[in-house]
């Protein structure tokens, strides 16, 4: 049987109002009357080089999936952009930059290395005010320092840092990439947006009659944000139960949500509550709870199943459900129903009367994708259908556990709805290894018996509660480095601990599911520790491509200008530390640290890397000790010779 079924993964013009990350409101600066004037005088603008649209449309006509947008590389930075500054009689400063990109119908803006310290705000808004995300504050930081701010309808957008005297210096961000918005004629359905009120009118709202008794098990499913290099989409998101009944935050879509393009799973976002507060479809946006970042854990293309781990802990108060499944490979649901976010849209219901069946043929999707035979329930809809966006929508069976997620079909409002799900059965031993099936992940004893599990709620605590953090502080040998001072901070706290001996040190009686940012700084008696006239030799060697320095520790140790290149300035520097005829390095500490569980894509090139610090521990984790250790080097020695506890 060939079939070209479409592909429902929603890369389409997104909705704003819908999009910015959670925030906590408020008003740029620029948009103050009693600033606009000082604040118009130190707007620098960026005008972002344009786009190749020939070459873009080539590559959209050879795709199977419509996409919006092209990413354009940037690199703005907070510290670098002087021009940017205006500072305040009081001594706040406000830094602003303006983004223009011709003929953009959005901008969307990604960044690197950012920290927001406590106090201080990001915006991002429109010239003329009537689009507004932010402020970002302390709580948007996040453990990898990347971070967006949603879409801008428009040519232009204003980015703007407000940083408190208090924290003066401390914030850091460089804008990497800016999404240029060049295609409106090419989305699914036609020339239409996607998300908020975008959705065919014959769906049903999760709150009409139809969802009364799925209440508790709409409140896992969440529409997600999908990132990934070349551009942004929406897809449906299932949060599952697992045998430990931890409360792990585990989470099934479709595999095809990212298959073909680059993802960028720690930028996904994930939506929870967004649907209507009754039957009708709200007049205005309603709000939603959000969390940002995953890993991948497992997926296979045969299956179109995709298994992620959300960064965070869902906090309780968001009330999510952990939804129940099924692996039975011998029953069919006799009944079944999706609850699912077409084209990014509210939360929508639709539902199966009839049987569904083992789709005994393979499938030619119009992605170039063939899955097997047998590895698909073939369902026709009784009521309501799905568009693109409801990809990864879970199938619940009579007994309300998942059996499958939606990989694509044929829909319409006006025709019969057949909808094809890749079967859970199938994907739990999957590719027979941990990263291609579910079976390691949603039952890790191994001691399932039986093949359901069912769903419950969420075993996080609901307030309250303490938890630590602490860690080890070693070189990259596994030499404890003692006197090394670790500064925790909060949003109203600010704390310090000096490493032992032993390179350990802990902060106790934190409160539960608060942000924490950890900074480490050490200071040798002696610039000069540990720096002889060997270190500068094998550096020359590196220098002159004759022995490459082994491991990236050793190029941040080489690198003492903070230039991003080792070069004779940073053997000049090094043999003045040697002979005691300067006391500080022009551009790095005397140490340097980096978190330990931190893992170089290159290893041979690292210093061009984003090295997340200061590090982010994000909604710390209950009476348990949160494990963060780091490993120091001591500047300008690339033989590990320097006294540790000097």
């Amino acid at each position: 049987m060939k079939s070209s079924f479409f592909f429902l993964c929603s890369f389409q013009l997104l909705c704003l109002a819908g999009f910015a990350q959670v925030s906590g409101g408020g008003r740029p600066m620029g948009l103050d009357p009693r600033y606009q004037e000082q604040l118009s005088n130190s707007l620098p603008e960026v005008q972002l080089p344009g786009l190749d649209l020939r070459k873009i449309r080539k590559e959209d006509d050879s795709s199977p999936v419509a996409r919006f947008a092209a990413p354009i590389p940037t690199d703005i930075g907070l510290r670098e952009l002087e021009a940017g500054w205006a500072e305040l009689a009081n001594g706040d400063r406000i830094w602003q930059v303006q983004i223009h990109s011709e003929g953009a119908l959005a901008l969307a803006v990604f960044y690197e290395n950012l920290y927001i310290p406590p106090g201080a705000r990001l915006f991002m808004y429109s010239p003329d005010g009537t689009q507004v995300a932010g402020a970002y504050t302390f709580r948007n930081n996040t453990a990898s320092g990347r971070f967006w701010t949603g879409l801008v309808y428009g040519e232009t957008a204003i980015v703007e840092y407000y940083e408190p005297v208090a924290v003066r210096g401390q914030g850091l961000f460089r804008i990497s990439r800016v999404d240029h918005a060049y295609n409106a004629d090419r989305l699914a359905g036609g020339a239409r947006m996607s998300g908020f009120g975008a959705s065919w009118p014959c769906h049903t709202n999760i709150n009409c009659p139809a969802g009364d008794n799925w209440q508790a098990e709409e409140r896992g499913i969440c529409r997600i944000v999908v990132v990934v290099e070349e551009g942004m989409g929406f897809c449906t998101g299932n949060i599952l139960n697992n045998t430990a009944k931890d409360g792990k935050p585990y989470l099934l879509t479709a595999f095809h949500c990212m298959d073909g393009y680059t993802p960028q799973y720690d930028l996904w976002r994930f939506d929870f509550r967004y649907q209507g507060a009754d039957c009708n479809n709200p007049a205005i946006e309603p709000g939603f709870q959000s969390l940002l970042g995953s890993t991948l854990r497992a997926g296979r293309q045969q299956n179109d199943f995709l298994l992620l781990e959300l960064l965070p802990a869902i906090p309780a108060a968001y009330q999510v459900w952990f939804n129940g499944w099924n692996k039975a490979s011998n029953t069919t649901p006799q009944n079944s129903t999706i609850i699912h976010h077409p084209v990014g849209d509210t939360k929508k219901i639709a539902s199966s009367a009839t049987p569904a069946a083992i789709h005994s043929f393979q499938i030619n999707w119009d992605n170039d994708v063939t899955t097997p035979a047998n590895h698909h329930f073939r369902v026709i809809y009784s009521t309501g259908t799905f568009e693109p966006g409801s990809s990864g929508a879970g199938l619940f069976n009579q007994q309300r556990l998942i059996v499958g997620q939606l990989h694509g079909g044929d829909a319409a409002c006006e025709t019969t709805t057949t909808g094809y799900f890749g079967r859970l059965s199938m994907s739990w031993n999957g590719g027979n290894t941990a990263p291609t099936r579910l079976k390691d992940w949603l039952d890790p004893s191994g001691m399932m018996v039986g093949d359901t599990l069912h769903g419950m709620e969420n075993p996080a605590p609901v307030v309250g509660g303490t938890g630590a953090i602490g860690g080890f502080v070693g070189n990259e040998l596994g030499v404890p480095i003692s006197g090394a001072v670790v500064t925790l901070t909060a949003m109203d706290t600010v704390l310090t601990d000096t490493t032992d001996a032993s390179g350990l040190y802990t902060f106790d009686n934190l409160p539960a599911g608060e942000s924490y940012s950890l900074e480490l700084n050490k200071n040798s008696q002696a610039l000069s520790n540990g720096v002889s006239t060997s270190d500068i030799i094998r550096i020359r060697k590196e220098i002159l491509s004759i022995e490459n320095l082994e491991g990236p520790y050793k190029f941040f140790a080489a690198d003492v200008n903070g230039s991003g290149d080792i070069t004779t300035t940073d053997i000049i520097h090094i043999s003045r530390a040697v002979l005691a005829l300067i006391t500080d390095f022009p551009g790095v500490g005397s140490w340097q640290f980096f978190p330990a569980d931190f893992v170089f894509n290159n290893p041979q090139d690292p210093l061009g890397e984003n090295v997340p610090m200061p590090y982010m521990v994000v909604n710390l984790a209950a009476e348990v000790t949160t494990d963060v250790s780091f490993i120091g080097i001591k500047s300008g020695d690339v033989n590990n010779n320097a006294d540790t506890q000097n």
